[in-house]
């Protein structure tokens, strides 16, 4: 079972709200296996989660693209936004409850994995943001950041997207890594994505930062038809120290780069308001931001940063010369990780280079990282009306 949870603020008395969704209940439930519930909070006058429950991934997905194309859903749902104090914030989770066994596995309904990946019943958490019917960008995080981690953007975004934004494998409310997987850690990032993707009841604007960045650039060249758009932030170049495992070649992370990140990650859960207040003298970045940041970091798969802390093939600019997706690359004035330009010679890649700008563009520059992702989004996508 898929269920959304739909945290909001009403704008206007309890009974208006619950007489509105009385007369919309009959219409969201119209297909089947479609449950609505609405649920006021005990301490936070006016604060309501509406619970939208899913018989399955087949039910769920079909009536995204009702939300899309049905005039009544949409207008249903614009009504219902004039009657909330903003936004509501979005959370999506599938109940992967393990039954009894009582014979052999079997595959569930609408399930896009193949049985036997290993990872079958353990989906990412994706939170939700923005406006429903609305064109869909799927946000992918850097390491040790979270779904929850783009708070400035989202609010950017409010009016204009219907926002999915995963906790990657091993990061935020996620599932964490199993022994296997940490082996192969790469891989299973990226079919998560690949997942995620095959869900969609349309094409989308894939957006990733760093690792995340990573991630989308090879999910965008494995399912090209599934992206409308791609973002990325400064996207990670895969590195490592090669070795040999029998008779094949794979790499492993740099020592030096894994006990950076554990030490980082260690000084935020030793002494957090320390690291927090730090980040308020050295970067430019935003109280949301910086609370967000400090709120995932407790949340990391410290195994995964141990033995999983690689990035896979060095395959770098053939990546962004193969690409078949318009895409921006929106990176700092000094950008090491960045594609060599004379390599790539793909007039579906654009640059934009922001001075004054590190690793993490949009939150050193925001007002420069937006104008660019803006403008090249409605020339590609076109203006939200």
């Amino acid at each position: 079972m898929i269920t959304l949870y739909l945290h909001g603020r009403a704008a206007c008395d309890a009974r208006t709200l619950e007489s509105f969704l009385a007369r919309a209940r009959p219409v969201y439930e119209a297909p089947g296996g479609i449950r609505v519930r609405l649920q006021w909070s005990l301490t936070e006058p006016g604060a309501f989660v509406e619970i939208m429950e899913y018989r399955d991934r087949v039910t769920y997905a079909a009536d995204q693209v009702r939300v899309e194309q049905d005039p009544a859903m949409r207008a249903l749902i614009d009504e219902w936004h004039t009657l909330l104090a903003s936004p509501p914030r979005v959370e999506a989770y599938e109940d992967v409850t393990l039954e009894p066994a009582t014979g052999p596995a079997t595959r569930r309904s609408g399930d896009s994995r193949a049985p036997d990946d290993g990872r079958a019943g353990r989906p990412l958490v994706v939170h939700r943001y923005g406006r429903p019917g609305r064109p869909r960008v799927v946000l992918l995080h850097g390491l040790t950041d979270a779904g929850t981690t783009w708070p400035d953007l989202v609010r950017h975004w409010d009016d204009d997207w219907d926002v999915s934004a995963p906790d990657l494998r091993g990061h935020g409310r996620s599932p964490r890594f199993t022994d296997d997987e940490l082996d192969r850690a790469p891989d299973v990032m990226l079919a998560d994505v690949l997942d995620l993707l095959d869900a969609q009841p349309a094409p989308v604007v894939l957006v990733g930062h760093s690792l995340g960045g990573l991630l989308a650039l090879r999910a965008a060249l494995e399912r090209p038809d599934a992206v409308r758009a791609l973002v990325l932030e400064d996207p990670a170049k895969p590195d490592g120290i090669p070795t040999r495992e029998g008779d094949r070649t794979v790499f492993v992370a740099h020592p030096d780069v894994v006990t950076g990140v554990e030490s980082s990650l260690v000084a935020t859960e030793r002494d957090r308001a320390a690291e927090v207040a730090r980040m308020r003298r050295e970067t430019a970045w935003s109280d949301a931001e910086i609370e967000a940041w400090a709120d995932s970091r407790p949340l990391v798969d410290r195994a995964y940063v141990q033995r999983g802390l690689f990035l896979g093939d060095l395959a770098w600019e053939e990546l962004f010369a193969a690409l078949a997706v318009p895409t921006l690359l929106v990176l700092p004035g000094d950008a090491p990780m960045a594609p060599r330009p004379d390599l790539v010679d793909n007039p579906l890649v654009r640059r934009v280079a922001v001075d004054g700008a590190g690793h993490c563009v949009r939150r050193d520059q925001p007002a420069a990282y937006h104008a660019a992702v803006d403008a090249f989004l409605t020339e590609h996508i076109g203006r939200r009306e």
